[in-house]
């Protein structure tokens, strides 16, 4: 708490497991003792119709008013207020302020959530994960022009995370892995006779 909050953009191949990280991230920071100090939010393809930032903020909301009904009461009041989009992210940052706990947002295909939103949104944005304890966890295929022209509001704000190709060794051990967490008997036996196979597949995949 007493630095800033580091944010992180996953890179790689479409196939790769971008999502499915993203997925297991989650899994691992709603349950204890990580949700002690966290609340994690995961946004999967629902964040295709977020084309304004308030939107964000308003699904975030409805998402911790699950367990908080009193944030959904505090956002309907708002509906008729003109600062109601500004206001959106206090209700999240007072809350965030009572707890003492992390907003964690884990969102799929976030260069295309920040292609949708206007330039003031952009700004809005950065100022809140720069004020408030909110950190994000994105993935993008690529680490393009939003995250590294000097003239973006995102520029050098999130370090990138490459998923790299998985080498010949490493998709053997995937292979044992999947073979063991699936009880197949005799896989030695199999996999010496299928081990060419294995890494054919490997290289048509490009990888992946």
């Amino acid at each position: 708490k007493k630095k800033p909050l580091q944010h992180f953009l996953i890179t790689g191949k479409r196939g790769m497991g971008k999502s499915t990280l993203l997925r297991r991230i989650f899994i691992e920071a709603d349950k204890a003792p990580l949700n002690e100090k966290i609340f994690a939010v995961r946004l999967g393809a629902e964040q295709y119709r977020l084309s304004r930032l308030f939107k964000l903020w308003e699904q975030v909301i409805e998402y911790l008013g699950n367990k908080e009904p009193k944030l959904i009461e505090q956002k309907n009041k708002l509906k008729d207020s003109r600062q109601y989009e500004e206001n959106l992210v206090h209700i999240i940052s007072d809350y965030l302020a009572g707890t003492g706990k992390t907003l964690l947002l884990l969102i799929d295909n976030f260069d295309q959530f920040i292609e949708k939103i206007p330039d003031k949104d952009k700004h809005a944005l950065r100022e809140a994960l720069m004020m408030y304890p909110i950190q994000i966890i994105g993935n993008t295929g690529f680490y393009n022009e939003h995250f590294k022209d000097y003239n973006n509001p995102f520029f050098d704000f999130f370090k990138p995370m490459h998923l790299g190709n998985l080498d010949k060794e490493e998709s053997e051990d995937f292979i044992r892995l999947r073979a063991g967490g699936e009880g197949i008997e005799n896989f030695e036996e199999i996999f010496k006779k299928q081990k060419g196979k294995i890494n054919a597949l490997r290289i048509l995949s490009g990888g992946v």
